[in-house]
């Protein structure tokens, strides 16, 4: 996460980075004014969802995206698709045993899931093809690759 945040800021851009702790829609509404893109960082992808919900960040990124790039690293990659639905049974070992995913929807700024982290994380990406490829399309991304819509 360091590392990309770092990188951007050589390119030269001012960038708000998304914190979803303790905010509310309105404080998040009002953060990113100076800067050029919405940054997204990684983590565990079914929390990250979950706390999108609960702070209404899902409720606001289309106006946030007026006038800035979204860009996700990981976790926050994946928070642009339509749903968290294939990812939840793999990220179940990290979450609290009482978590619950109120909902399962994304920002849908894409109309594709993204497997990230390939070939590293074939193994799980493979499984979530297998048991999901029927329901949605998805792209396999490397950690050298991106995608612009």
């Amino acid at each position: 996460m360091e590392a990309d945040r770092k990188a951007l800021r050589d390119l030269g851009y001012k960038i708000y980075e998304v914190d979803l702790q303790n905010k509310t829609a309105k404080k998040l509404k009002s953060e990113p004014e100076s800067s050029e893109m919405i940054f997204v960082a990684g983590g565990n992808t079914t929390y990250l969802f979950e706390q999108v919900h609960i702070t209404g960040f899902d409720t606001i990124i289309r106006d946030l995206l007026s006038g800035h790039i979204y860009i996700g690293s990981s976790a926050g990659s994946i928070l642009a698709v339509p749903t968290v639905a294939s990812f939840v049974e793999e990220d179940a070992a990290e979450l609290p045993k009482d978590f619950i995913l109120h909902a399962p929807q994304g920002l849908n700024l894409v109309n594709y899931i993204v497997l990230l982290h390939y070939p590293s994380f074939a193994k799980e990406n493979d499984k979530i093809l297998k048991h999901f490829s029927d329901q949605y399309n998805f792209v396999k991304l490397t950690d050298e690759e991106w995608r612009v819509k």
